[in-house]
């Protein structure tokens, strides 16, 4: 994939009620993707999110499939989550996505 990317869709995501009142909120993770963004001048086409209380042990989440699709659609160059674990919290999922990235070229960004 090519790193000048210019469209984004961001991807968010909590799994307590206690990161919600944290760092991890999900207002602090769409601040991080608005800023990144930002910084990097790439237009910024949507945040999609969970639901409060969304797990990050399995892929099968409305919202991320949702931003999966868009992303195999074209919508955006690259998916941008705030941290890699807001994606996944195991690594083979998380490669998963990667791979499917590479294959449908477009870009994941953590």
């Amino acid at each position: 994939m090519s790193t000048t990317a210019t469209t984004a869709i961001g991807y968010v995501r909590v799994s307590t009620d206690e990161q919600a009142s944290t760092g991890h909120g999900l207002d602090a993770q769409r601040k991080a993707v608005r800023d990144e963004c930002e910084r990097r001048g790439w237009h910024l086409v949507d945040i999609v999110g969970e639901v409060k209380g969304a797990s990050g042990k399995s892929l099968d989440r409305a919202g991320l499939q949702s931003a999966l699709a868009r992303m195999d659609a074209h919508e955006a160059d690259v998916l941008l989550v705030a941290k890699m674990d807001r994606l996944s919290r195991s690594l083979l999922p998380g490669t998963q996505v990667m791979e499917h990235a590479n294959a449908h070229r477009w870009a994941l960004v953590p």
